[in-house]
């Protein structure tokens, strides 16, 4: 893992001028009154116990300090909620450097997510007032199966994810799940999304679209094993964009994996 991923995107944005400083907002932590919509404080109270730490970020705890890997991302769960209210006040797109910890159920973690980010800003503008039909594109290699459980018997929630293998996956009232196996490239890839999202769009009839971006697709993943070149992600990523058109979107980063993930994003 990257630990400078978001830095290093922040700072290309900024030399070539696509980024300006009153465009950056520094998030706090999100509350616990927000992490208690979505997770149980059982659970919440284990994330104190090294073994818990160790069992969902594996390896990690000899890199990083308990107290640093908590503290990163329950700001990382705070940046995807300011980036949620940024775009439902403008209208526009919020991107979090960030996020996307979809592997996060209520009661547990596991695939290095202690918190799932996004279900806790939909739970949070929920709880603001915002009644809105909300759709979670998922394009990160792994499944997004913690959103998928958090929101499964709830249909004004639809999660869809196209991805390698699946996970656990509960059944839900609005989802659409693809795995596409080992190997993937391009071509196959790219007419997947031609296909598909469209369709989900109709489906699901979003008001607000949270879009969780891996980059684990990539190539030379360090973790990954599908082929999808720089410009097959791009196109990924302009396809996404096309299919939201003028809806409030949130960007997370979600997974990547080696020195040079954050060049996709």
């Amino acid at each position: 893992m990257d630990g400078r991923r978001a830095e290093r995107i922040l700072r290309l944005l900024g030399r070539e001028g696509l980024v300006a400083a009153r465009q950056v907002i520094e998030p706090e932590p999100a509350p616990l009154r927000a992490m208690l919509r979505v997770h149980t404080a059982d659970y919440l109270e284990s994330l104190q116990q090294a073994d818990t730490l160790e069992r969902i970020l594996p390896g990690l705890l000899d890199q990083v300090p308990d107290a640093d890997i908590l503290a990163w991302q329950r700001r990382m769960a705070g940046g995807t909620l300011a980036a949620a209210r940024r775009a439902r006040s403008t209208g526009r797109p919020a991107v979090t450097l960030g996020g996307g910890m979809h592997h996060a159920h209520a009661d547990s973690g596991e695939g290095f997510c202690l918190f799932n980010d996004v279900a806790v800003a939909i739970r949070a503008l929920r709880a603001e007032g915002y009644a809105g039909r909300v759709l979670v594109i998922d394009l990160d290699l792994h499944p997004g199966n913690g959103t998928r459980a958090i929101f499964a018997d709830d249909p004004s929630v639809f999660t869809f994810s196209v991805h390698a293998h699946d996970w656990d996956m509960p059944p839900a009232i609005a989802d659409r799940a693809v795995a596409l196996g080992d190997g993937v490239r391009d071509t196959a890839y790219l007419a997947t999304l031609d296909a598909l999202l469209p369709e989900v769009m109709a489906e699901a009839r979003p008001d607000f679209v949270y879009y969780v971006a891996g980059t684990d697709i990539a190539d030379e993943d360090q973790l990954g094993n599908w082929h999808i070149s720089a410009d097959g992600i791009a196109a990924r990523d302009r396809r996404v964009v096309a299919a939201v058109g003028d809806l409030p979107l949130v960007w997370t980063l979600a997974g990547g994996y080696g020195p040079d993930a954050w060049r996709h994003t």
